[in-house]
């Protein structure tokens, strides 16, 4: 769920958003309407925290993730714009790489608190992230 309450954003002297509040719930579909300048993406980037806030406060469920891609976006030449919304959204490889060296180091009897609390925490990192889902919703 995301909780956006008494939202106030300025741009110089220009008003863009003033006290607004709302929810999205969760499984919810949205869709933002309007005219071209009219904050949609500013609000999007507002969310995913791309843009800071002038006023109000955002919350969203720690378990959940959010990632934003601008409409004109200038990609490398090596990618696929699927390569660029994988990584946009997260970089999974990276967590699994810190994953497999904790699995190493308690199949070698290190199983300390530390260590089982800190491959909890990836595992449910990359459990919360949904790796197995995530190519199938970027292909989308």
């Amino acid at each position: 769920m995301i909780h956006i309450k008494q939202l106030s954003l300025l741009f110089g002297s220009q008003t863009v958003f003033d006290d607004i509040s709302l929810n999205i719930t969760d499984n919810a579909r949205i869709g933002l309407v309007g005219r071209n300048g009219s904050g949609k993406s500013t609000l999007l980037k507002v969310i995913a925290q791309q843009q800071p806030i002038d006023g109000g406060s955002i919350s969203i469920l720690p378990n959940k993730r959010i990632a934003y891609m601008p409409q004109e976006m200038v990609l490398q030449s090596s990618r696929t714009i699927l390569d660029e919304t994988m990584h946009a959204v997260a970089d999974i490889s990276s967590l699994k790489k810190q994953l497999a060296h904790f699995e190493q180091q308690i199949e070698q009897g290190q199983t300390d608190e530390q260590t089982i609390d800190a491959y909890m925490h990836l595992q449910e990192q990359i459990t919360n992230l949904e790796p197995e889902q995530l190519q199938a919703q970027a292909e989308r």
